[in-house]
């Protein structure tokens, strides 16, 4: 399993709470400095204190090269860590698509005669159409049969003629996978991407 982002594939994206550390390591070097204490009725001290820039002693202090360079290897080592993958010149996905089916689907929406699987069909093409690259595989699944096709099958646009249940979302979540649900299912939805009705 993985989750997609920014266009990579990430095989453990709970790595990405190491991030904390190079952030709190920022926050830590950029802590006000604390006053000394000295004696004001020193001569040498009125001399420094004209001689330096303006500020208090409680000025924040720069973040010293070093401390920049540690937090950018802390910041690569997670992102390592959380196992990017792109993917590689020519090669090609399958999107499984899970469709619902149920009578719920085939009720019209409120806003007119169109059935909310119809309408969610159409939402789903303006949205994620654009993640399908040129020679990707799609494939339909309503939980009982696989269609392999590039559009939506226009015979699945009629209701069944017995009741269908919704297909087993918990079997097909991951990156690559599409749920068109008639509502939102019980189980978690980690990676998969959904289009509810």
């Amino acid at each position: 399993m993985g989750v997609e982002f920014i266009g990579l594939t990430w095989g453990r994206p709970e790595a990405w709470w190491g991030l904390l550390g190079p952030i709190a390591m920022l926050g830590l070097a950029r802590r006000p400095l604390q006053p000394r204490t000295l004696a004001t009725g020193a001569l040498g001290f009125w001399r420094r204190v004209q001689e330096s820039p303006s500020g208090s002693a409680g000025e924040r202090p720069r973040v010293p090269p070093g401390v920049w360079w540690l937090c950018a290897g802390l910041v690569a080592g997670v992102l390592a860590m959380a196992e990017p993958r792109g993917r590689t010149p020519g090669s090609t996905r399958t999107w499984s698509v899970l469709v619902d089916r149920s009578p719920m689907a085939y009720l019209p929406v409120a806003t007119g005669e169109e059935t909310r699987l119809a309408s969610g069909v159409r939402l789903l093409e303006a949205e994620w159409r654009g993640r399908v690259q040129e020679g990707d595989r799609l494939r339909w699944y309503d939980g009982l049969e696989w269609v392999v096709g590039e559009r939506f099958p226009a015979h699945r646009m009629d209701a069944p003629r017995t009741p269908q249940g919704a297909p087993p979302w918990g079997l097909w979540d991951g990156p690559g996978c599409v749920w068109l649900c008639a509502r939102v299912p019980a189980v978690a939805r980690p990676g998969a991407w959904s289009r509810y009705l």
